[in-house]
């Protein structure tokens, strides 16, 4: 799904991974955000950007529900990453 929310979410995810943040390539009807092994989104990074509480987890799978590697979610952030 791609809305604004969504851009705040590549957002707080650029901002938080700088050394593995690789871009976004935007897909028509989703954005596909590309990075180096790792990636985390930090809910406390997301409210600050979005000016409001977040549900999380919940409000960010909707919207990048598909990726590569394996997941970690837990109350305070969001781990995307490849074991190689």
């Amino acid at each position: 799904m791609k809305d604004d929310f969504s851009y705040v979410i590549v957002e707080a995810i650029a901002m938080d991974n700088p050394k593995t943040f690789v871009g976004v390539v935007d897909r028509g009807s989703y954005l596909r955000v590309l990075g180096e092994r790792e990636l985390v989104l930090r809910k406390s990074r997301l409210e600050e950007l979005d000016g409001r509480e977040v549900r999380f987890p919940g409000e960010v799978e909707i919207r990048m529900s598909s990726f590569a590697g394996k997941i970690q979610v837990s109350g305070e952030e969001i781990r995307w990453y490849l074991e190689v």
